[in-house]
């Protein structure tokens, strides 16, 4: 249920396809390149990465991201995601009390 009131949110966005850096994120396959080359993540990673995306104007708490994402059951396991789509290029931002948001720079 969630997922598909993501998709629908997905769609009002002018592209299906969302660019950082490097990155090219395509939410109809759900897909992660870099440089043009397929990067394998896992659902909880893709899962949050639309969340993060769909919200990129505000911070999201753990707690919201645990609730949008059906993949992600704790706090901790939001933190190693995080921590994860960094390693891989994203720049997301946390402030104490307010969350985590993902930068476009």
């Amino acid at each position: 249920l969630r997922l598909n009131y993501l998709k629908k949110k997905v769609l009002k966005l002018n592209s299906a396809i969302f660019k950082f850096k490097d990155l090219l994120f395509n939410f109809d396959t759900e897909e992660l390149y870099q440089n043009s080359n397929p990067i394998n993540i896992t659902n909880a990673q893709i899962e949050l990465l639309k969340v993060l995306i769909i919200n990129r104007d505000k911070y999201l708490t753990s707690v919201d991201i645990v609730e949008s994402c059906e993949t992600i059951s704790s706090i901790e396991s939001v933190k190693v995601l995080i921590f994860n789509l960094r390693k891989l290029g994203f720049t997301i931002s946390n402030k104490k009390n307010l969350g985590y948001k993902l930068e476009e720079k």
